[in-house]
């Protein structure tokens, strides 16, 4: 006997697959943070609670320009995920073997003594190879590279050593951004969005100038278009440890 079950009073037989749409999420990244990843990225993400992952590189924690302690705490106590940038946001691959496990150490230090213990890593200037990724592997659980494939990552067979982002810069454009939002809702996918510096028109001190290329003005409309075309927002460990 044939069993069958009904779908919309309709019977479809009972090998007949239920068809799943596409999984799509974002992941808002920042590294090196300037102070006005806090000051202009994060209330407006607040407000629609919404978390983010922000990659510190710790020497430039209390410099002028850049993040606080204080920011850090309030930061993580709004689900934002502190990721890792090593100290001095050294290109590991230039440096020599102790100097580069010193560079990582020295970042693991400064996080421990503010109560801190990343899982998640984003290699300066996308720089790394296999000799960096021994080290890497031995502290963190992924690593974020600088650049690839528009930023889009296959969500169930990623690469959490190698996982891509679309950097947002200058030059970058609105509609650049909404064909990789709308490709991961057709087609499903991870994409990981890269940030520096945010300029929402604020007079205010900055890590870089209005003009440099890391430099980002569109992200409130980033925001606007990503609520809109209703994807999940999820931080990079949480991706990684709940997929």
């Amino acid at each position: 006997m044939a069993f069958v079950t009904f779908v919309f009073g309709f019977a479809a037989p009972a090998s007949a697959e239920v068809v799943k749409k596409p999984y799509a999420v974002v992941t808002f990244t920042f590294d090196d943070a300037p102070r006005s990843v806090y000051t202009q990225a994060y209330p407006l993400l607040k407000a629609v609670g919404l978390p983010a992952t922000i990659y510190l590189s710790t020497g430039f924690v209390e410099v002028y320009g850049y993040i606080k302690w204080t920011d850090i705490k309030e930061l993580e106590a709004n689900g934002w995920e502190i990721g890792a940038h090593t100290h001095t946001h050294a290109d590991l691959t230039k440096l020599a073997p102790g100097d580069m496990v010193t560079e990582i150490a020295k970042s693991q230090q400064l996080f421990s003594e503010h109560g801190y213990r990343p899982v998640s890593f984003s290699a300066p200037y996308g720089e790394y190879g296999e000799r960096e990724l021994t080290e890497l592997k031995r502290v963190y659980s992924s690593n974020r590279a600088a650049w690839g494939n528009g930023g889009i990552n296959n969500y169930h067979n990623r690469d959490a050593y190698n996982l891509v982002s679309l950097g947002v810069t200058l030059e970058t454009t609105l509609d650049e951004v909404q064909k990789q939002i709308k490709a991961i809702k057709k087609d499903g996918g991870w994409l990981i969005l890269q940030f520096h510096q945010i300029d929402n028109g604020q007079n205010e001190p900055m890590a870089f100038s209005k003009e440099s290329i890391f430099t980002t003005k569109i992200f409130p409309e980033i925001l606007k278009i990503i609520l809109k075309e209703e994807v999940p927002v999820r931080t990079v460990r949480d991706i990684i440890e709940n997929p």
